[in-house]
């Protein structure tokens, strides 16, 4: 068992949480308003002791990698959080124009108080997960008939949910990126993941059973993942607050300094991190045609089309300079010095997508499904590979080298040159297919309904390499996959 994976039905993490909501409403003049707000409070603790096949050598476990432990090492057992949270939405309208503002705010006692085991959180983790004030939803809206067929226009942060998925990530649903933290909040709701993005959309009825839906995003917004040193983090430098990664095999502490070559192992040195690559904020826009038929069991069925930038980070490496490798460097730098690496998010991914949804008969069952064909995905390549290959480019000035260029010579991206951007990634067609079925029951356990609901998918990688001639990123690697070094 994971011990970071915070179920509340498992005995690694404790989860308690109460709520309370207050909802008000006016109509004067013909403005209409609703206020709906939502507070909470929760505490969520860790009941069993650190696992420590997923802490490097150096730090008292046994893993040969230190770039993922720091959120581990950094809460003993006991509360690891103890959150605030109030979240407060108003929607106005007037004839056929209208506004929708949601706002939150939380504040846990615990990350923004409490001592941390091993490190302080940074201000970058901070922001994510001690207190914050953030807005959400911000749009305007308009609603409009083009020849007797209703539309409506929305500007502004807005979520926009396309396709069937609910669980699977890589759906069709791919316009809003996630910030992963807002999940570990105790109390969160699924939604508040989601982060909404400014965006132009327009929806209409073509006809009595076709309708029509359009966007385009006005400016590019990432994914979020865990940042470093919290509970839930499981990277230590490529999330917010990572500033450096360890190639050390586990062996030697991470908080060294930056640039660091350490002997023994030869093989250590310490990267420090670039600016990130981001994408562009123009280019990302799609489109959605719905049909309903009333004699195919009254399905929906979607075709869509979308043109988006990634809103995963990828890792990419930026080799040394020969002066530095030489021993020349005019600011005295060693090789590692010159050696960055960085975060990426490559632009114009297309996605192609069918989705439909149903009952069956009279089972009370809904089923709905999707398929999707993405173009041009990227696929991160093993960061392990791409950080030997940035320290690799030693050995094109000395065939002679030994320790950390010649190990890094033999990784699966070979000898690089001086001064080299390594992008990371290849990029691949990806088909994913999933299919949701939901049946909903009546009062049960003291509750007033509930649902019972499954989902399947299955992803596939178009012209995959083989893992002996180049291995994509996944977890557990600390050596290259070279069957050479094996």
């Amino acid at each position: 068992m994971n011990n970071k994976l915070i179920v509340a039905t498992t005995a690694s993490t404790l989860l308690l949480t109460c709520g309370l909501s207050h909802a008000a409403s006016f109509n004067h003049n013909g403005l209409q308003g609703q206020l709906d707000t939502t507070l909470s409070y929760g505490i969520a603790s860790r009941v069993e002791s650190r696992d420590q096949s997923i802490i490097s050598i150096a730090n008292g476990g046994t893993a040969f990698g230190a770039n993922s432990d720091d959120g581990n090492l950094n809460y003993d057992r006991g509360i690891i959080s103890n959150a605030f949270k109030i979240t407060s939405e108003i929607e106005l309208s007037y004839q056929n124009y209208g506004a929708f503002v949601r706002a939150s705010a939380f504040y846990d006692i615990e990350n923004e108080k409490g001592d941390r085991a091993r490190t302080p959180l940074s201000e970058d983790t901070l922001d994510l997960t001690g207190s914050a004030v953030r807005l959400l939803d911000a749009y305007l809206w308009s609603q409009f008939d083009i020849s007797n067929q209703p539309a409506e226009v929305r500007i502004g942060n807005q979520l926009l949910s396309w396709g069937e998925s609910t669980f699977i990530q890589n759906s069709i649903n791919t316009i809003n990126p996630v910030d992963a933290s807002k999940i570990r909040v105790p109390g969160a709701e699924l939604r508040e993941a989601l982060i909404p993005v400014p965006i132009l959309s327009a929806a209409m009825d073509t006809s009595d059973n076709t309708s029509l839906e359009l966007f385009y995003q006005l400016k590019w917004e990432e994914t979020r993942a865990d940042p470093v040193g919290s509970y839930f983090s499981t990277n230590d430098f490529a999330a917010d607050g990572g500033t450096r990664v360890m190639l050390g095999w586990g062996a030697v502490p991470d908080q060294i300094s930056s640039g660091t070559v350490v002997s023994p192992p030869a093989t250590t040195a310490v990267v420090s991190r670039a600016p990130d690559q981001e994408a562009k904020n123009s280019g990302q826009f799609g489109l959605a045609f719905r049909l309903y038929s009333e004699a195919l069991n009254n399905t929906e069925f979607g075709f869509y089309y979308i043109n988006y930038h990634s809103r995963l980070p990828l890792i990419g490496a930026i080799t040394g300079s020969a002066a530095a490798a030489a021993g020349v460097d005019p600011n005295g730098q060693s090789y590692v010095e010159t050696s960055r690496y960085f975060i990426s998010y490559p632009e114009d991914i297309k996605l192609y997508g069918l989705s439909f949804n149903t009952l069956l008969g009279h089972s009370g069952i809904a089923l709905q499904g999707e398929v999707s064909y993405r173009q041009d995905v990227p696929l991160q390549i093993d960061d392990i590979e791409i950080l030997l290959a940035a320290l690799g480019a030693q050995d094109n000035l000395s065939p002679g080298l030994t320790g950390a260029a010649l190990l890094a010579s033999e990784g699966q991206l070979g000898l690089v040159g001086f001064d080299t951007i390594i992008p990371g990634y290849l990029r691949r067609d990806v088909t994913q297919t999933q299919v949701t079925a939901t049946r909903m029951f009546g009062p049960a356990w003291g509750a007033n309904a509930t649902v019972l609901l499954g989902e399947v998918g299955v992803t596939t990688v178009l012209d995959m390499p083989d893992k002996e001639v180049l291995r994509l990123n996944g977890p557990g690697t600390f050596i290259s996959g070279n069957p050479n070094l094996m």
